[in-house]
């Protein structure tokens, strides 16, 4: 997945999210929304013992409307 305002680790993100249930399109709310819900960071930041930390999930805004 190829999008502008995912952060780096947006592939690890999604593994993780996947693993605790969060379905694709959740995820692409997330990316349109550019905010992950508070609850979903705590999941994933436990299903990857800390790998992905919470600054690791913050979602860039997108410079120009598309």
């Amino acid at each position: 997945m190829s999008i502008k305002n995912a952060p780096p680790k947006w592939n690890e993100i999604v593994d993780a999210a996947t693993r605790c249930g969060a379905g694709k399109w959740a995820m692409r709310k997330w990316l349109e929304r550019c905010e992950i819900p508070p609850s979903w960071k705590l999941k994933i930041f436990e299903e990857t013992k800390g790998k992905v930390k919470f600054s690791d999930m913050e979602i860039r805004e997108t410079e120009a409307a598309q």
